[in-house]
């Protein structure tokens, strides 16, 4: 039988500590701040992904929060199952209120570093990633409202959500092989100069649709703590008088 002398049981204990450290050295570096209820993190470009390679990230002194509020103004979506229009991730108002954070944490970004956000609101969590390339800003959304993307096209997985391109976006592409390409529906490219969408104005015909939408929505909470309906049934009639009202 071998007997471990001191010395090396040491030697083992530090060579763990040196793994264990080493390879939360990605993590360590994070720095995250948090303002209105977005909390922005510096992240390597590691955790990002093989196709982030494809692009040389480049820091970008020039974001201003103008850009990035006509950015996030840009940003749609839509439901895939059931089928659902076009609407913005982000209200005016919440543009407003984190986008100057977010331009200040893009202009200060360490190089090999993209920044990762998180944003909370009363409908749940909207989460992504965001990177400056050559004169082009990269937006990655990988959670909406609390909602995980999916879009898998052999549905082994529920699709969910997919962005819808405005003018002046364009999809990143995957190489399929083959010399085939397939676009990834949750990350949009632009210029950095890209202009806000005009959104219309909201009638007094479309206040009417919300007050009623608002009544529908309260009496189907009603149902779900009566017991009436579970959560399940309440998330799916919910989600379908949403899309009933854009």
């Amino acid at each position: 039988m071998i007997i471990s002398s001191p010395f090396n049981v040491l030697k083992i204990l530090l060579l763990s500590l040196i793994l264990i450290f080493g390879g939360c050295e990605t993590f360590s570096k994070e720095r995250k701040y948090s303002k209105n209820g977005l909390t922005v993190t510096y992240r390597s470009l590691a955790r990002f992904g093989s196709e982030i390679t494809r692009y040389r990230v480049t820091p970008s002194s020039n974001i201003t929060a103008e850009t990035v509020s006509s950015h996030l103004l840009s940003l749609l979506h839509r439901r895939i199952q059931p089928p659902g229009k076009a609407k913005p991730i982000f209200s005016q108002k919440q543009v407003d209120s984190f986008s100057p954070l977010l331009a200040k944490a893009l202009r200060k970004a360490p190089p090999n570093r993209y920044l990762h956000f998180e944003f909370q609101s009363s409908t749940g969590w909207t989460e992504g990633d965001v990177f400056t390339s050559v004169n082009k800003l990269h937006w990655r959304l990988l959670k909406i409202e609390g909602e995980g993307y999916s879009n898998d096209p052999l549905r082994l997985r529920k699709p969910t959500w997919k962005l819808v391109r405005a003018r002046g976006q364009r999809f990143h592409k995957v190489n399929m092989g083959a010399g085939r390409q397939k676009s990834q529906e949750n990350w949009v490219i632009a210029t950095v100069g890209l202009k806000a969408p005009k959104r219309r104005a909201t009638s007094p015909k479309q206040n009417l649709h919300k007050f009623g939408l608002k009544r529908k929505i309260k009496a189907l909470k009603e149902l779900l703590d009566d017991g009436i309906i579970g959560k399940k049934e309440y998330q799916q009639k919910k989600n379908i008088l949403l899309n009933q009202h854009p």
